[in-house]
């Protein structure tokens, strides 16, 4: 909900007819497995609508086609047991990846292409590296499958708190546990580089800088000059407009 998730190797498959502006970030939940008959459904089973890059790559996948690849019987297991997707949901989502990154690896520069294609009015780039960080959990430099379909499935069905705890994780650069002023001054730069054009700012949060002190001052309950996970939760609980920053959707970017 929080932190935009994607992945994109090819311009001309996944993203080629994937383009979703205007559609709301603000939700969670991803399409039942038979894409091209429900590509129009855009709410879960609660309710509450698929965010848009993620949607972004269920269209992109429906259009590009069946394939034999299977994968291991116990990985199967593992990523049925460690996420909120079903069996065919993940061998659907698994077939679209290995087509599009036959090695079985998603690099930095094309996890950076689906974040320039589908923010084109402003540079993508530094946050698609905080996005790309958190979502290679072991730290090689590559997303292997296992790593991307986790890191969707906490976005995109995942509980309130397991979202915040993940976008936790991205602000929290130096993985120390907390979240220091300079931490939050380089995701919100990067986030004002990627959507600032149509963005719509009172003059508290004209600037990064600015955006950031506010953020302090409303989540720093301690006033100790870094965020804690349970201050960074409570006051993206409390806060709305905090939510939509990390949000980071070209919908609601005249809302932040």
């Amino acid at each position: 909900q929080y932190y935009s998730l994607g992945a994109e190797t090819s311009p001309s498959s996944w993203l080629h007819s994937a383009r979703c502006p205007g559609l709301s970030h603000s939700a969670q939940g991803c399409p039942p497995p038979h894409w091209q008959q429900t590509e129009g459904v855009k709410r879960q089973r609660h309710g509450e609508r698929v965010p848009a890059i993620q949607r972004s790559l269920l269209r992109g996948i429906a259009r590009m086609g069946k394939q034999s690849s299977k994968m291991r019987p116990e990985m199967l297991q593992d990523l049925r047991e460690n996420t909120e997707f079903t069996e065919t949901e993940i061998q659907e989502w698994y077939k679209g990846f290995v087509k599009e990154c036959p090695s079985g690896y998603l690099t930095m520069e094309q996890f950076k292409k689906l974040y320039g294609d589908f923010f084109p009015y402003g540079d993508a780039s530094k946050f698609a590296e905080h996005v790309f960080r958190t979502f290679d959990t072991n730290g090689d430099g590559t997303i292997d499958f296992r790593e991307f379909i986790i890191a969707l499935s906490v976005s995109s069905r995942g509980d309130l708190e397991q979202k915040l705890k993940w976008a936790f994780n991205m602000y929290d650069v130096d993985g120390n546990g907390y979240i220091s002023k300079s931490e939050m001054l380089e995701i919100v730069q990067a986030i004002y580089k990627m959507v600032s054009s149509v963005m719509r700012l009172s003059d508290d949060e004209a600037t990064p800088e600015k955006r950031t002190e506010k953020i302090f001052r409303q989540m720093d309950t301690n006033a100790d000059g870094k965020l804690s996970l349970e201050e960074f939760i409570n006051g993206a609980k409390k806060d709305q407009s905090i939510v939509r920053l990390l949000q980071c959707d070209p919908s609601t970017a005249g809302q932040f």
